[in-house]
């Protein structure tokens, strides 16, 4: 499946001369502060809640790594951040990263309102699907959240290299305050999404499970076997 990014004919101007799609807003105050960029699997762009001058130009990606459902984003959010469900939105649709998208992983842009087409990639990226016959079962999280939780125990009492220090310094996605207070509300929002078996659905849990697993990968000394999409 494919995300969109929406924006306005002089957003795509900007966006076509630096040829990434860039983390900006502070709309939530998440994510320790860092700007996010606002994706979506709507196409249609209907329940998004956008601007409609945003809405003018339609930019199809596929991220690497990085993506957070908003799913399980909105927990990392200020309180007053956190509820953006208002009349005629679809919140679940939403997914946040705070990772610039590179020219590389764009598919097209083309115009929301004619579907014309501004930009082709003459190389696109392989596309991120949800592995055949993959299923997540409640005893799948229960494993994950004790091998999270005894990781970060270790953490503790562990002699880390210089290296690694200097690694989880940089790294503004590790706050071990952070990963623990939001952990039990991520992991209830992930049980949760597997209620929705459609395709869509399927791929919005999916994403969950990566994003946890990429916040776990922080951790040194985690290891968990994700399947291949």
């Amino acid at each position: 499946m494919t995300l969109y990014h929406f924006t306005s004919f002089d957003g795509w101007a900007g966006i076509r001369t630096s040829g990434q799609l860039e983390a900006r807003s502070y709309q939530t105050s998440s994510f320790g502060d860092l700007p996010l960029l606002w994706l979506t699997d709507r196409s249609d762009g209907q329940g998004i809640g956008g601007d409609p001058q945003r809405l003018q130009v339609r930019i199809a990606v596929q991220p690497e790594r990085g993506v957070h459902p908003w799913l399980i984003a909105r927990f990392e959010a200020a309180l007053e951040g956190r509820n953006l469900d208002w009349a005629g939105t679809d919140p679940d649709s939403w997914f946040v990263t705070t990772q610039a998208i590179p020219q590389t992983r764009w598919l097209t842009a083309v115009d929301h309102k004619t579907d014309e087409v501004l930009w082709s990639n003459e190389q696109p990226p392989p596309g991120s699907q949800v592995p055949a016959d993959w299923a997540l079962s409640n005893s799948d999280i229960t494993r994950f959240e004790a091998r999270f939780l005894t990781s970060l125990e270790s953490l503790t009492s562990m002699e880390l290299s210089e290296e690694v220090l200097a690694k989880l310094q940089q790294d503004s996605r590790f706050d071990l305050f952070t990963l623990l207070t939001h952990l039990p509300d991520r992991l209830s929002a992930l049980r949760d999404s597997r209620a929705d078996t459609t395709e869509v659905g399927q791929y919005r849990t999916w994403l969950c499970w990566l994003a946890l697993n990429e916040d776990a990968a922080l951790i040194p000394g985690f290891t968990q076997a994700l399947p291949q999409a």
